[in-house]
């Protein structure tokens, strides 16, 4: 009885921590999913193709893109190997992924200032 109401209170714990920062339960997972779905129809690939590309079974990858498949750190890190990405990729969310672009961006751009090699040849610079 101890144990279960030790463990109710940490699930209450974790349930309000969620709450918090604004992520529910599974949100994660599901993310992870749609982004290896993402990547695998940029690629042009069936879910059999792609499974076999990764190493999995294409049911099991299947359960991934659904947000059904509870994957640990070292999956994440294996799948991003296997698809030449950083595995913060695969854990971005749509806002993340904008954001990491913005970064990618030169300095200047990220401004909106425009560069003389940002601008066009012969036009004068917009002011």
């Amino acid at each position: 009885m101890h144990g279960q109401m030790l463990l109710m209170s940490l699930w209450t714990a974790a349930e309000r921590a969620q709450m918090l920062i604004g992520v529910a339960l599974g949100d994660l997972q599901r993310q992870v999913g749609a982004n290896i779905r993402r990547h695998r129809k940029h690629e042009g690939l069936t879910q059999e193709e792609f499974a076999r590309r990764v190493g999995v079974h294409r049911t099991y990858l299947g359960g991934l893109e659904r947000g059904e498949r509870n994957l640990t750190l070292k999956a994440v890190e294996s799948i991003a190997q296997q698809l030449g990405l950083e595995p913060l990729v695969l854990l971005a969310s749509e806002e993340d992924r904008a954001r990491m672009a913005d970064l990618a961006a030169p300095p200047a751009l990220q401004l909106g200032i425009r560069t003389s090699s940002s601008e066009s040849a012969g036009s004068a610079p917009s002011r």
